[in-house]
């Protein structure tokens, strides 16, 4: 269900009553009540669950692209997204840069990569954000579920608190920085390739789904060489291109 927020037409995060953003907590059965309340004391007013705002550990929004709902430039996906990320969201912590998780604590991880998503089109703005994801990472390179208490300052980070460490965060980076921002995807068994406007990277030897490739990406063009001993098809400028073993197919690419 959408509605008109400060940045444009958005997702409700949930279908509301008559009143279309609102949600009676008497809807709520017993056994879940009185713990699952806690999680939403930020957005109950009046008895209501506003339903015009983010929950952190909801992923599905966020990842709208990657299942080929809406293309990442829709301006819905992109007023979301913008809305997740603001003060008027109001699940929001700009202190942080993270969406608290209702009394239990200042952020949860699902969340952060929501916040990292609603930049990606400023390359300035997605590698801030990416940093803030670096910062927060444990010695091996994985994220805890909640990095922050209740009210923390930014760099206040805690480990072990509550939860385990989030690979629900970890599979939501994987599958939007892959689909979304290096741009592969399989449709109907066609690899296509369609990196962030600003990105330029080389990538050998790729293991991507049935696919084995070498990816050569600059702001003009993307080169790719098959390396599987099958016939590989891409999608190319004007149509579906098969490439045999060891053979390279280049691509121009709209300049922004």
């Amino acid at each position: 269900m959408t509605t008109e927020g400060p940045f444009g037409t958005q997702f409700l995060e949930g279908i509301g009553d008559e009143e279309k953003d609102k949600y009676s907590i008497d809807h709520y059965q017993k056994p879940i009540l009185e713990q699952g309340l806690i999680f939403l004391s930020d957005v109950i007013q009046d008895g209501k669950v506003d339903l015009l705002m983010h929950d952190g550990e909801e992923s599905d929004t966020t990842l709208i692209p990657f299942y080929q709902f809406l293309a990442k430039e829709e301006p819905l996906y992109q007023n979301t997204l913008a809305f997740s990320a603001s003060e008027s969201n109001p699940t929001y912590s700009e202190e942080i840069k993270g969406i608290t998780w209702g009394l239990e604590s200042g952020a949860t991880f699902p969340g952060f990569i929501t916040v990292l998503m609603s930049g990606l089109a400023s390359e300035q703005e997605f590698s801030h954000r990416l940093q803030e994801l670096f910062n927060l990472a444990d010695l091996d390179g994985s994220w805890w579920w909640w990095p922050y208490k209740l009210e923390a300052a930014k760099g206040e980070v805690v480990r072990d608190f509550g939860c385990g460490k989030c690979g629900w965060a970890s599979g939501i980076f994987v599958s939007v920085m892959l689909s979304q921002y290096f741009g592969l995807s399989f449709n109907k068994g066609v690899l296509q390739i369609n990196p962030i406007h600003y990105l330029e990277f080389s990538w050998s030897k790729l293991h991507f789904g049935k696919a084995f490739l070498s990816i050569e990406c600059t702001k003009s063009y993307v080169t790719v060489t098959n390396l599987l001993e099958q016939s590989l098809t891409i999608r190319g400028n004007d149509g579906n291109v098969s490439l045999e073993k060891g053979e390279k197919f280049r691509m121009e690419r709209e300049i922004k």
